[in-house]
């Protein structure tokens, strides 16, 4: 999982990589911490190709815990990017309905829909997220398809999407 923010300098905060925090340079920092919909110090990853211990715990929080941990609360977010392997179906919902996305300028996502996961039974759901951005405001600027193979016994597609806050209105 990879998230990134931009606020004056980049953050890399990221949970999926064996690698202590540390600054890469002045402007550029890595943080070992991965975006979810709850603050947890033992998140149990789903074992993929992107998980390399099946035992791993991660520490996920929330992007106003993110926010407060490192002190940027009160920042507009240029720009928040999320290549978060299914996960980012979840965390969006979760960024709209506790109004995370309200100062954020530009949102990068990578959607993921793999043959096992998620179920189909949530595509409804996941519609409905979708098209929740698009009612708050977002806009889509930038598409380019990863992956498309859709079949009735198999379902797969990745895309980057960068999306545009149409209604940002600094306070």
């Amino acid at each position: 999982m990879k998230l990134y923010l931009r606020v004056n300098h980049y953050l890399v905060v990221s949970d999926n990589m064996d690698v202590d925090s540390y600054n890469r340079s002045q402007r550029v920092h890595f943080i070992n911490i991965g975006l979810g919909t709850s603050n947890n110090d033992n998140f149990k990853p789903k074992m993929d190709g992107y998980t390399r211990e099946s035992n791993k715990k991660w520490k996920i929080r929330t992007l106003p815990a993110i926010k407060k941990l490192l002190g940027h609360e009160n920042q507009v977010l240029d720009i928040l990017k999320m290549d978060i392997e299914t996960y980012e179906w979840k965390i969006v919902m979760e960024l709209l309905e506790a109004k995370s996305l309200l100062y954020v300028k530009q949102f990068l996502v990578e959607w993921h829909i793999f043959p096992n996961e998620p179920m189909r039974t949530d595509f409804p759901a996941m519609f409905k997220t979708y098209m929740k951005m698009k009612m708050k405001g977002w806009r889509q600027f930038y598409s380019r398809v990863e992956a498309r193979h859709h079949s009735n016994d198999y379902f797969l597609s990745q895309m980057d999407n960068g999306l545009v806050n149409t209604l940002f209105a600094r306070n």
